[in-house]
């Protein structure tokens, strides 16, 4: 079973410094895209040290110590960065909800993806 707890007394010395680092950077930092209760949390299954608001936007520290926005494709689970989770998208499924999770349009994300077909034509129903 998944674990996803936010209760410090079941966190060890790591990640209890993974929180420290994580909360000193919200404290600096204070990124925009998290919004009201806030809350840190950890994930036992890949002993991931995260910050997540109550719309479920979550944030942790990218290579350079900075907190940045991590994503979740709804279609098949990948999660990572803005750049690479752009860039994972493989199927139209995951670039439509890669496109909605970042509230864009697909066609500017990916401008090679093909329009959806119109069962009537170009020129709209035929008389």
């Amino acid at each position: 079973m998944i674990e996803i707890t936010n209760d410090l007394d079941t966190l060890g010395y790591m990640e209890l410094s993974d929180a420290a680092e994580l909360l000193k950077a919200y404290a600096e930092q204070q990124p925009d895209f998290l919004g009201p209760e806030t809350k840190i949390y950890f994930d036992e299954q890949n002993a991931t040290v995260f910050i997540q608001d109550a719309d479920g936007n979550t944030a942790i520290l990218n290579d350079n110590g900075k907190l940045e926005q991590l994503f979740i494709c709804s279609e098949c689970g990948y999660e990572d960065f803005r750049e690479d989770f752009i860039k994972h998208a493989d199927t139209e499924e995951c670039k439509q909800a890669v496109a909605d999770a970042l509230g864009e349009d697909i066609n500017t994300l990916y401008p090679d993806t093909p329009e959806p077909d119109n069962e009537d034509g170009p020129e709209g129903p035929e008389a």
